[in-house]
């Protein structure tokens, strides 16, 4: 699996990871820790408490975790448990995977798959300091700072 960032709705993103080859209906089933899945439910609950959303995130105080869905007539819901996945020692969890339509941002080094630090990296086509240094071919390469976009 490799780290990402994801998004649902077009404008939050939750880092996790993924297998690039692993899709759902050609979106992407990626993996968070619990902390992350805790973000992911501070945005999903209040949407589904406002019934705007049938789908809400229980998660109790031993850190299980739960999909929960409303059924369409209202009639009732189905409430899944979300099983913990072990990634490079790690526990996590494919919170809306197979179901939710999660999409890459795609803004890792392609070289090493590093996620940017956003409070430092202002460009989403980025290579880490290390592969930038050690892949000539990588050096300049910005779909933002090559195209005049710089601070856009």
């Amino acid at each position: 699996m490799i780290p990402d960032r994801f998004t649902f709705n077009g404008y939050t993103f939750f880092a996790g990871w993924h297998d690039p080859a692993n899709r759902w209906n050609g979106f992407a089933v990626p993996f968070f820790t619990l902390d992350t899945v805790r973000a992911i439910a501070g945005v999903v609950n209040p949407w589904h408490d406002s019934g705007d959303s049938p789908e809400r995130i229980d998660i109790d105080d031993i850190g299980r975790v739960w999909c929960v869905s409303t059924y369409c007539d209202g009639d009732g819901e189905s409430r899944d448990e979300v099983e913990p996945v072990c990634v490079d020692g790690i526990d996590v969890f494919p919170v809306g995977g197979w179901a939710w339509t999660w999409e890459e941002s795609g803004d890792a080094c392609p070289v090493c798959h590093e996620l940017p630090d956003p409070a430092i990296d202002s460009c989403t086509c980025w290579f880490c300091p290390a592969c930038k240094a050690t892949n000539p071919a990588s050096a300049g390469l910005c779909r933002y700072c090559e195209n005049g976009k710089v601070g856009a």
